[in-house]
């Protein structure tokens, strides 16, 4: 239920399932909007901008189905064009995740 920079435990919970599943750095996955998914087709995807992608190509990557659906439930009702976890957790990403970390008892 701790916040970390405005995100909640939910929040940091499919932050970092969106990083194991993805690979994206830390400004990107920073960077994504609701936009950026489609996760009503067979095969879902994020489209990862030009901007945001470090080759500055931009990149589509698809994304598992067991994770497409916990991905509908938590992006349901936010808006699209806004970045999902915004705020400037991105600057503290590692202590975040070592507070998590120890919080689970790793």
């Amino acid at each position: 239920p701790r916040l970390f920079r405005g995100l909640s435990g939910q929040d940091r919970y499919v932050l970092y399932l969106m990083a194991a599943t993805t690979g994206f750095r830390v400004r990107a996955l920073a960077g994504l909007t609701v936009a950026d998914f489609r996760l009503d087709q067979a095969v879902g995807s994020v489209t990862l901008g030009a901007k945001l992608d470090k080759s500055k190509r931009g990149k589509v990557q698809p994304i598992p189905a067991d994770v497409a659906q916990e991905l509908r439930r938590f992006l349901s009702g936010k808006p699209l064009g806004t970045p999902i976890w915004g705020g400037m957790w991105h600057r503290k990403a590692a202590e975040m995740i070592r507070a998590d970390l120890a919080a689970v008892g790793i």
